[in-house]
């Protein structure tokens, strides 16, 4: 599949989790897929639509969107999928989804390991241990493995955001076990590899955790 220009800027925005600026490219999208009869293209632009709307507040709308989409996507006979699911994982984490959440990690995980589409499994391990996590300190165990899986996995592709968004999942949990020098030395370590992006979310959460682990 070719992804358009709006697309590309959509998914561009989505990864730096830059949310104001998503909505907008993706539309635009999902506008021209639908004139020319581009039905995978409509339907990622949909899941960013879907996105946007749960992060701005209205989960059960952005929820549906992002269901639909992927939906769209599978009946259009494309199976690339991974950053719709962590699309989806996100919805169901900000509502509080829990169970639902785990399975449909479950089956992220299967299918990017199945299909080679590993693009996104380091997020899509952090979002499961954020799963395990907010189930209670009998799962702490398990949300720390996958916070670490997430991080080998990032290291093996060399990508950095992915092990810097891994590596402030797994120190916020160190931190709440009183293992607050470990937890800042690794998250000092990944922080101070980025040179810029100091304006993107990503790298302001870094550094307000550095901040208050050094306090």
């Amino acid at each position: 599949m070719r992804i358009t220009p709006e697309l590309f800027s959509a998914f561009l925005h989505f990864f730096i989790r830059d949310v104001g600026n998503v909505r907008e490219p993706s539309e635009a999208a999902f506008r021209l897929a639908n004139e020319y009869g581009r039905t995978a293209v409509s339907g990622y632009a949909a899941g960013c639509i879907g996105w946007v709307e749960a992060l701005e507040g209205d989960g059960a709308k952005g929820l549906k969107e992002i269901q639909r989409s992927l939906a769209v996507i599978s009946l259009a006979g494309n199976k690339i999928r991974t950053l719709q699911d962590v699309q989806l994982l996100e919805c169901h984490l900000r509502r509080g989804d829990l169970e639902e959440g785990l399975a449909v990690a479950a089956d992220a995980l299967a299918h990017a390991y199945r299909t080679g589409e590993r693009y996104c499994a380091s997020e899509l391990n952090r979002l499961n241990g954020e799963l395990l996590l907010r189930q209670g300190p009998s799962r702490h165990t398990e949300a720390e493995s996958s916070f670490r899986t997430a991080i080998e996995v990032a290291r093996a592709q060399q990508a950095r955001w992915w092990e810097l968004r891994a590596t402030v999942s797994l120190t916020r949990l160190l931190a709440q076990q009183g293992k607050r020098d470990e937890a800042h030395a690794m998250l000092a370590e990944i922080y101070n590899w980025f040179t810029e992006g100091f304006d993107t979310a990503g790298l302001k959460d870094a550094k307000e955790l550095l901040d208050e682990l050094g306090a």
